[in-house]
């Protein structure tokens, strides 16, 4: 069987979700079937090193600070490797880039087939995106979703957004879910903690400290937790936000149970360490986390937000949701699981189950198929 060449671009290979799926479907991926090679638009990223030997990376541009601008200048080094590479297939794994890879495929001498992945809620993070990305990108990326051969989405909810938006054909669409399960979480969730564990309950949350978590939510929730249980709550990840949720937890009075860790190499063991997993999003594309804290056994509870949580956890059969941006039912919900033993060592017993069901192996399966379907209808 001759092998054809894959290409996967991101931004970059740093510490965000998208980065993390797309570092297990680059490691997961069928060597027969495809050769790998990732393109993020600027190198360095943490996850490199954890790329597997036989796969290619080969960075866009250098020195650009920006990411909009490093965007707008990626497609023509992009455009030059693909046909270096001789890339039969681009998936371009996140929307705000889908414009250079769009027009880096227009550019060159052979043209590879266009997949484009949508791995958040693409309405809500538009309204976000500020005049320079609009202007710059979004164009683009309509033209993109319109002229490329596949589009992937990684929940139900994500592709009816962006059919909602734009008139995209069932067969031109796939549902498939993150790769969120692999051996990585299993084995970093047994190490050992490098903090002391508090002697209380112990809450832990993981994601960018950005608006898209609402982590004032979760502060204000966990402030009602701590008038009825001594908890702790640790806080794994780094954002623009966080002087300003320091600055929350001290006026709510909880500065001292509340602890920003920083963005971690292994958020696992403090997942595995946890009593309950606490996701406050406003909004999310599938939500990579709930799965990494379902397979280290650890009880979640979540905000029914647009979209992804309500799926992994089935409506409430794996584990708890509650609305959007209301601080009073997130910790009724909290200091009810606390209170129910029984409860929480039943989710716990479900949950590892269910996160295989996101296990790397198969979600890349899934992903090649696609590919290779796309492929064959040259």
């Amino acid at each position: 069987m001759q092998r054809s060449n894959l290409g996967l671009f991101t931004s970059s290979l740093g510490n965000g979700g998208a980065e993390k799926h797309l570092l297990r479907l680059a490691n997961h991926m069928d060597r027969e079937r495809f050769r790998l090679i990732t393109y993020p638009i600027r190198g360095g990223g943490s996850y490199e090193r954890q790329l597997a030997a036989d796969v290619s990376c080969r960075p866009c541009v250098e020195n650009v600070r920006s990411s909009t601008l490093s965007a707008f200048l990626a497609a023509g080094p992009l455009s030059r490797m693909l046909d270096a590479d001789r890339c039969d297939l681009l998936f371009s794994v996140l929307a705000p880039f889908h414009a250079p890879a769009f027009r880096a495929v227009q550019k060159t001498r052979r043209r590879p087939k266009l997949v484009l992945g949508f791995q958040n809620n693409l309405s809500a993070n538009v309204r976000q995106w500020g005049h320079l990305r609009r202007v710059l990108l979004l164009p683009q990326i309509e033209q993109a979703i319109r002229k490329c051969d596949h589009i992937i989405a990684l929940s139900r909810g994500v592709a009816c957004d962006l059919q909602k938006r734009y008139p995209v054909p069932d067969e031109k669409l796939s549902v498939i879910y993150n790769a969120a399960y692999d051996e990585e979480v299993v084995s970093g969730a047994g190490e050992a903690l490098d903090l002391p564990r508090p002697e209380g309950p112990l809450l832990v949350a993981c994601g960018r400290l950005s608006v898209q978590k609402d982590y004032p939510t979760m502060l204000r929730a966990f402030a009602r937790v701590c008038k009825d249980v001594p908890a702790t709550l640790w806080i794994l990840g780094e954002g623009p936000l966080r002087g300003e949720l320091e600055a929350l937890a001290s006026e709510l009075g909880i500065c001292r149970q509340v602890d920003f860790l920083g963005f971690r190499e292994n958020p696992f063991r403090y997942m595995a360490a946890a009593d309950l997993f606490v996701l406050s999003s406003a909004w999310e594309g599938f939500g990579n986390v709930i799965v990494e804290a379902l397979a280290c056994g650890t009880p979640v509870v979540s905000t029914a937000c647009p979209f992804g949580p309500s799926e992994i956890l089935n409506d409430g059969q794996y584990g708890s949701l509650v609305p959007v941006g209301d601080d009073a039912a997130l910790a009724a919900e909290v200091v009810g699981l606390l209170d129910d033993v029984s409860r929480r060592e039943a989710l716990a017993h479900l949950s590892v189950g269910r996160a295989r069901e996101f296990a790397s192996h198969r979600i890349a399966k899934q992903y090649g198929e696609v590919f290779s379907n796309v492929l064959e209808d040259r």
